[in-house]
């Protein structure tokens, strides 16, 4: 992961860790910038809940970011994060806060492989960030561009 990527370069390195193809669902957003990666995005207005589908690069960056948006919709509107991952969710846990909302399992029976995927909802309560993202000042000129699909 050095040195700066395009955004293509940023999803190629995702499919190849995430095993997967990359696809962004209608209504996802995506944030990325040449040094850091990228995550997408939806807001979950029903439930109150920023909710981050794919992550890719630097996951300090990406979380001041992703907090500092969550604070500007204020607590009435954004009640959390939710972020999914195929890897254990302990360490993440460990690190940023949360609580284990709920886990999916699937099997693909060409493969023969199955696959975990576990989803952490993390509040203001139960965040380990308490006074600031831990980014503070850094400049959030990120390079968004909806679905990434003219940097590929």
């Amino acid at each position: 992961m050095t040195g700066p990527k395009t955004f293509g370069e940023w999803a190629r390195v995702f499919e190849e860790r995430d095993k997967s193809v990359y696809a962004v669902s209608p209504g996802e957003e995506v944030r990325w910038h040449p040094m850091y990666g990228f995550f997408s995005y939806w807001y979950d207005a029903a439930n109150r809940e920023l909710v981050i589908p794919k992550m890719c690069g630097d996951g300090k960056y990406w979380r001041g970011m992703i907090y500092r948006m969550c604070r500007a919709a204020g607590p009435e509107l954004c009640r959390g994060v939710l972020c999914s991952t195929k890897r254990n969710p302990i360490a993440y846990m460990r690190v940023i806060g949360g609580t284990l909302r709920r886990v999916e399992y699937s099997f693909d029976f060409e493969t023969r492989k199955s696959e975990t995927l576990w989803f952490i909802f993390i509040t203001w309560d139960d965040t380990k960030e308490k006074g600031g993202s831990g980014i503070g000042d850094q400049n959030d000129d990120d390079h968004s561009s909806g679905d990434g699909a003219e940097e590929r």
